[in-house]
């Protein structure tokens, strides 16, 4: 008897215990100084180099 690949599905769930929220961004207060410098570390990191203005900004001021 041949066997069968084992198949699966997984997905997230939202419901009473898992409830789907809009985003909220930290945003921890640093000085402009602070920000272009962690901007230009990130810029050198190809995690970071493709993001858009918005989006650096975001992670910038989630940055502790």
């Amino acid at each position: 008897m041949a066997k069968k690949s084992r198949t699966s599905v997984s997905a997230e769930v939202f419901g009473k215990y898992h409830v789907k929220a809009a985003f909220k961004p930290k945003i921890i207060q640093k000085s402009q100084a602070v920000q272009e410098s962690i901007k230009n570390r990130m810029l050198g990191a190809f995690m970071f180099m493709n993001l858009d203005d918005k989006d650096m900004q975001v992670v910038i001021d989630a940055m502790d």
